[in-house]
């Protein structure tokens, strides 16, 4: 689960402006590849950033959360030790072919319980 900023980072960590909640989270995007641990930044626009490592000073990608749907998957811990897994779908461009009008659907978990 995201931390309240401020947490105890990397001394060259700065957040950047606008970051309400950061840590690290699991994330699977296709299912083909299996997890990748990353550092989110949640932003008070509702704009949630990536990056490999605190210190990166680009983003890997973001989510637009505006719009976006959020699921639920599981609570607890799997037998790989991530917790709370959801989906987040992301609605897909007018005029797109894609099914339901969804257009991604990100897997996130938490690394503990907390």
């Amino acid at each position: 689960v995201l931390a309240p900023a401020p947490l105890e980072l990397p001394a060259a960590h700065n957040p950047r402006r606008g970051v309400v909640r950061h840590g690290y989270l699991w994330k699977r995007r296709d299912l083909l590849q299996g997890w990748r641990l990353r550092f989110f930044e949640l932003h008070q626009s509702g704009l949630l950033c990536y990056y490999r490592s605190p210190v990166e000073r680009s983003a890997r990608g973001q989510l637009d959360l505006l719009g976006c749907t959020i699921r639920i998957e599981r609570t607890g811990s799997d037998s790989e030790g991530r917790y709370h897994k959801w989906a987040i779908d992301t609605p897909a461009p007018p005029g797109s072919s894609a099914e339901c009008g969804v257009r991604a659907a990100y897997r996130l978990a938490a690394c503990s319980s907390a």
